[in-house]
């Protein structure tokens, strides 16, 4: 594997990893840690790496931002660059404060591209060659076995909504592999109650 990658992608300390529940959920990984993986793997924001933007997009409530993150390549000469797009919703009208969410969002999603925090992707599809099962396995964040005990309680009931529908639920509790195909059953029969 690239050495490069290798520092890229190293597991970040637990802390770093935040679960949020909106929607289906997912987790993400807090920007100070990605900043920091940057700068130690590259050098000093500004001047071994940093950020371009191309172009500012309004839209309503949403703001995007289109650019590069741009590193200097190993051999010190030429200078890498990573195209995303960062975007981020204006709240209680602080544009400003939706910009600078959209270019961190920008950095999250380019570092992503180069292999910073491809961890918190696990069991959702990754083909990345780099990547082989070990690597995957020892880098993504921990997850509490499934209680069944748990899942038959009204706690239970809210699990399976949180992820609206129980194909999502059980394709959740399957990265943990805590799954029974009794909690699989219950799930479906929790599904078909509330539907």
């Amino acid at each position: 594997m690239d050495q490069l990658f290798q520092k890229l992608s190293k597991p970040f300390p637990a802390d770093a990893y935040k679960d949020v529940k909106i929607g289906r959920g997912f987790t993400t990984i807090d920007a100070y840690h990605i900043v920091e993986r940057l700068t130690e793997v590259f050098g000093m924001c500004g001047d071994r790496w940093g950020v371009s933007v191309d172009e500012w997009r309004e839209n309503g409530t949403n703001v995007a931002c289109i650019g590069f993150l741009w590193y200097i390549a190993s051999d010190g000469i030429g200078q890498c660059r990573v195209m995303a797009v960062g975007d981020a919703q204006v709240i209680k009208g602080n544009i400003a404060e939706a910009y600078k969410k959209a270019m961190t969002n920008l950095i999250s999603k380019a570092s992503s591209f180069i292999g910073v925090g491809l961890s918190v992707y696990q069991g959702k599809g990754i083909d990345d060659p780099y990547l082989d099962r070990e690597h995957v396995q020892n880098t993504a964040p921990t997850k509490k076995p499934v209680d069944m005990t748990a899942m038959k309680t009204d706690k239970g009931k809210s699990y399976l909504l949180a992820f609206g529908d129980p194909y999502a639920a059980i394709a959740e509790l399957q990265k943990s592999k805590d799954v029974t195909p009794e909690v699989e059953d219950y799930i479906k029969g929790l599904y078909r109650e509330n539907s």
